[in-house]
């Protein structure tokens, strides 16, 4: 699921002026004389382009959540609950989820600057 993040919404303006300006440059290409500024135009396009995909990169990260997971374990003094902090996100066709930590001993911010690390890892191999 993609939700909104403040990054994925600036890649998807310039990939639009990306697409405006290729369209543009096509339809000069065609005039005689206006081939300079329709290579300019292209490179313009192809550098909004490149922009759009690191930024899509950037939001893939911003769109972390970690939530709490009760886990349930018999003792001797009977039923135990351990809430603990997991994240998960989707590469390819997998869905990963990775145990983070107990929410007693960490905070929910320090669990998701945790998760934004092991995604990161995760995302560059």
């Amino acid at each position: 699921m993609v939700h909104t993040t403040p990054a994925r919404e600036e890649a998807m303006k310039l990939k639009m002026e990306a697409a405006r300006l290729t369209k543009e440059a096509r339809a000069l290409s065609k005039m005689e004389g206006l081939e300079a500024v329709a290579n300019d135009k292209l490179t313009k396009s192809k550098e909004l382009m490149e922009k759009s995909q690191e930024l899509l990169a950037v939001a893939r990260l911003e769109d972390t959540k970690v939530r709490p997971v009760d886990y349930w374990k018999e003792t001797k003094k009977g039923r135990q609950n351990y809430p603990r902090w997991v994240v998960s996100w989707q590469e390819g066709d997998k869905i990963i989820t990775k145990y983070l930590g107990s929410v007693r001993k960490m905070g929910e911010a320090e669990a998701l600057e945790m998760a934004r690390k092991l995604k990161t890892e995760a995302l560059k191999k």
